[in-house]
């Protein structure tokens, strides 16, 4: 069973999480950088297979993706 931690990090927290600069530029009238984010970090990267959000009910439907990090106000059941 994974384990990991659940934080709520502030925009710099996400960059040193991440360990790289912000991939969308940093935009500081963008809002981002005044937001609070609720956080999953694993322990160990997961492999994660994500369905689109528009689903076509197909089993194989899906893609891929490993994850250091999810954004908890994205996830859906």
């Amino acid at each position: 069973m994974p384990t990991g931690t659940v934080g709520i990090y502030d925009y710099d927290g996400i960059i040193a999480l991440q360990g790289q600069p912000d991939p969308n530029g940093g935009d500081a009238h963008s809002g981002y950088q005044t937001m609070t984010y609720p956080v999953i970090v694993p322990d160990t990267p997961q492999t994660l297979r994500i369905r689109p959000g528009g689903w076509s009910g197909e089993e194989d439907d899906y893609s891929i993706h490993e994850a250091l990090m999810i954004d908890c106000a994205t996830l859906t059941a």
